[in-house]
């Protein structure tokens, strides 16, 4: 591949901002309703003995509002109560029923219930519940999760039918206290579908797919009558954030209803249910509220049946979050006057629409951090464009960075040389792109041009070149154009927000009293296993591969000495080695927060402070009041996907959506927050994180294999460079001759009840990790996972260190998993075992 190539790659992918906000919180509300009594239900899975008038939900669909083919899985829930407690009865259609062959019920065909008091209660129950439909299994099992703070004897029995199984399930609820009429009870329902060698799926009745936060719940209250039931469900979007597009899907007995979406204000638009796919649908479109007046209790009514919750996102927020993803654009980003290019959003009078009117400024810098007019010598400039919204006030800045070249040319004039290697995918031959060099040259000369005009990041792309040093040879990820032009950023922010020279940290420090246990190599009895180990994994690990054919690297380490470190596969034709460079994800997560925890240790910050005292573009905003960097780091922020940690103004770009954010409502994973995080540790150390992680964490350790940029999903590593991280990790914070942070800091590091944030919830979560307590290690295992399915454990306990680094999952890979974990276990000898 080529130099050209390479460019015309990079600006193809250049400036990848979510093109979809999944994961909103703002417009999803609980419901209250009225359930009626069902004295006469015996707990059978024999449903002929509920009351017609029995409240009832269904269809249900997944958290995003999709649902699955009929013909693969759907369901009803229907809800009564007696005088011990709350009935349900599920009739569910499943085309194939794959019970867990274990104790552990939950990811199979199953039932997960979660009762509460209320919204906010600690008190709950939850219980997973197997209906026994699998000819395998036969028998309904019940598992009231240890997690629950109410223990109660929950019965259930079921059925299998044709298509399908029937489950009847009794909550006791004489644990919260009285059973009598009136009583509110919040309740969550989540069905479990698996299919053989999938993975499952969950439909669910309540705003948010999470079955661990009693705050995104509905809410029943025991009553003579029931209310209407909800035989129908209703989602609505923002396509193109123009119009709203809202679609009914309900029971296929309501074909022919007249259908009216509604709020509390209007009514909008009326239409008929008509039949579709075995139920009935109907898909509105109308105009998007207005800015400042977004649907206020939007719901559907469905003629002689009630009415639905229209579960829609804040029109609001819909807008805001389109905002920042809107570009604002250069004529150029490479120019060759002394005047600098205009500034103006990508689509001027979408951004209108989406913030209403606006002014455009900017202000540049040159590579020195001093404001000019002009650009009067070649090389790195920096723009910063200030837009207002006048009906607002609030001032939108972005930032760029532009490039000044040697003079104006034709373009079109040059004969420039490239080549580009394409997958095999296209069915290009090799040699046909060598034969036709000229025709792929004219394309990506022509591609390349036009991103210095469309690509936000070609100006930096040209500057980080024109600054490398000719004859260095190729660049690390620590020393490319993008960390270079980061860090320059780093330095000009601190000028536009007056945050003055920062002192070099001084991290790690010396280990004053001898040195931490670094690992070394060593035998099965060193490392304190049974003899024999050593022989069992790499059995365990070869019918992995062999059975799997996803390669993978294994480092396993006790009490310091390594004694299994090995690769096993091959990947696009070449064995893996133990310096193949895999993708560890969220992985990434855990190193961020072990940053974290180094600017702890210098009290460079504190976690629970806001964030408007590290970042000035919150200063003025309530969300910086109420943002911390712990709430940023364990997934209580309110925010939602993973980017940001390449763009140089993210702190901006987050600031003009924070207003709309629901800070603490509820644990929502992702890596958005950890972007931010990486800005505040940005703002308080002076450093880029890449270069953070490499001078203060990485080479201390002597991990040279690993190359990370952001904080949340992008890193890569090897087994043993994970391993020295997590042997630092078990020692406390230090490693050899370095101590990178003492107990309180390590103490902040590791997982934590986040019930302080989030009232009700049983999640735990530290600045990046995260426990594994049903593995068989000890009780206080951590480490993090991985989209890469790589595996990262470090078990205190045991002083055991486990790390498996892979690109994919692979077939069956829980249970090959499982049994790399049990044999682990197995050579572990008692405490009163000697060896």
């Amino acid at each position: 591949m080529g130099p050209l190539d390479r460019v015309g790659v990079c600006i193809a992918l250049l400036c990848l901002i979510p093109t979809a906000a999944l994961g909103w919180l703002k417009g999803r509300e609980s419901q209250t309703y009225s359930i009626g009594p069902q004295p006469d239900v015996v707990i059978d899975g024999d449903l002929g003995d509920w009351k017609k008038s029995a409240f009832t939900v269904g269809p249900l669909a997944d958290q995003n509002g999709r649902l699955p083919d009929f013909m693969d899985l759907d369901g009803s829930i229907r809800v009564g109560w007696n005088r011990t407690g709350l009935v349900l009865a599920l009739l569910v259609r499943d085309d194939v029923i794959e019970e867990s062959p274990t104790e552990r019920l939950g990811g199979y065909d199953s039932v997960s219930i979660r009762i509460s008091e209320g919204l906010q209660s600690e008190r709950y129950l939850i219980a997973t519940i197997a209906p026994g439909a699998d000819p395998s299994q036969q028998a309904t099992r019940v598992r009231v999760r240890a997690k629950s703070t109410v223990i109660a004897d929950v019965t259930a029995a079921g059925r299998a039918v044709d298509n399908g199984y029937q489950l009847e399930t009794h909550i006791p609820l004489q644990a919260f206290g009285p059973v009598e009429e009136g009583q509110f009870y919040a309740l969550q329902v989540i069905l479990i579908d698996r299919d053989p060698g999938e993975r499952s799926s969950q439909i669910a009745w309540f705003p948010w797919e999470d079955i661990s936060v009693g705050g995104m719940s509905n809410v029943v209250q025991l009553a003579q009558t029931s209310s209407a039931s909800v035989r129908g469900l209703a989602r609505g979007d923002y396509p193109d954030l123009l119009k709203t597009r809202v679609t009914v899907t309900a029971d296929r007995s309501l074909a022919g209803r007249e259908v009216a979406v509604l709020d509390d204000k209007a009514t909008y638009v009326t239409g008929y249910l008509s039949e579709k796919n075995r139920r009935a649908e109907v898909v509105f479109k109308l105009d998007m509220p207005d800015r400042g007046a977004p649907f206020d209790n939007p719901r559907i009514k469905i003629t002689d049946s009630g009415t639905i919750p229209l579960t829609i996102r804040d029109s609001d927020e819909a807008r805001a979050w389109g905002f920042v993803r809107h570009g604002v654009e250069f004529e150029d980003y490479a120019f060759g006057d002394e005047r600098f290019p205009e500034p103006k959003l990508a689509d001027p009078l979408y951004a209108e629409h989406l913030i209403g009117p606006y002014t455009v400024e900017a202000e540049y810098y040159d590579r020195n951090y001093n404001k000019v007019d002009r650009a009067e010598k070649n090389g790195r400039y920096g723009a910063v464009v200030s837009i207002k919204a006048q009906e607002s006030g609030f001032v939108h800045r972005r930032f760029r960075t532009l490039y000044k070249h040697k003079g104006n040319f034709d373009w079109w004039k040059y004969d420039v040389e490239g080549t580009i290697d394409l997958p095999d995918e296209y069915g290009i031959e090799p040699v046909v792109l060598e034969e036709q060099r000229g025709l792929v040259s004219e394309f990506l000369k022509w591609r390349f041009r036009m991103g210095l005009i469309q690509d936000q990041r070609a100006g930096a792309f040209l500057a980080g070149l024109s600054e490398s040093i000719p004859g260095k040879g190729t660049e690390n990820l620590y020393e490319n154009v993008w960390t270079r032009d980061r860090e320059w950023w780093v330095g000009l922010k601190r000028k536009l927000y007056g945050l003055g020279p920062v002192k070099p940290l001084q991290a790690p420090t010396g280990v004053f009293k001898g040195r931490a246990q670094e690992l070394v190599f060593g035998s099965e009895s060193e490392a304190g296993f049974r003899e024999g180990v050593v022989k069992a994994v790499d059995q365990v690990c070869k019918t992995w591969w062999e059975e799997s054919a996803e390669p993978f690297s294994v480092c396993l380490a006790r009490n310091g000495y390594i004694l299994h470190l090995q690769s096993y596969g091959v990947r696009d034709g070449e064995p893996v080695t133990l310096t193949t460079k895999t993708p560890i994800a969220s992985i990434t997560k855990l190193l961020a927060g072990t940053l974290m925890a180094m600017a702890v240790e210098h009290r460079r910050l504190d976690l629970d402070a806001p964030i408007k005292n590290y970042l000035p573009a919150f200063r003025d905003i309530e969300a910086g009041k109420l943002l911390t960097v712990r709430k940023l780091m364990n997934h209580t922020s309110g925010f939602h996907n993973h980017w940001g940690d390449d763009q140089n103004d993210f702190e901006e770009l987050m600031a003009g959506y924070a207003s709309e954010m629901q800070i603490g409502r509820t644990y929502q994973y992702n890596g958005t927050a950890f972007a931010l995080a990486g800005k505040v540790l940005e703002a308080v150390t002076g450093e880029t994180v890449p270069r953070f992680l490499k001078r203060h964490l990485l080479d201390p350790l002597g991990c040279e294999d690993t190359d990370v940029f952001g904080t949340s999903w992008d890193g890569k590593s090897t087994p043993l460079d994970l391993a020295r991280i997590g042997q630092m990790l078990m020692n406390g914070g230090a490693y050899g001759d370095f101590r990178f942070f003492e107990y309180e800091a390590m103490q902040e590091l590791l997982p934590k009840s986040l019930m302080g944030t989030i009232p009700g919830t049983y999640r735990e979560y530290g600045m990046g990790t995260r426990l594994y307590r049903n593995e068989g290690f000890g009780e206080g295992t951590f480490g993090h996972g991985a989209a890469s399915s790589t595996i990262f454990r470090v078990d205190p306990e045991n002083k055991l260190i486990i790390v498996v680094t892979r690109w994919r999952e692979g077939k069956e890979y829980n249970e090959h998993r499982r049994r790399l974990f049990d044999t682990i276990v197995s050579y572990i000898p008692g405490p009163k075992e000697s060896l």
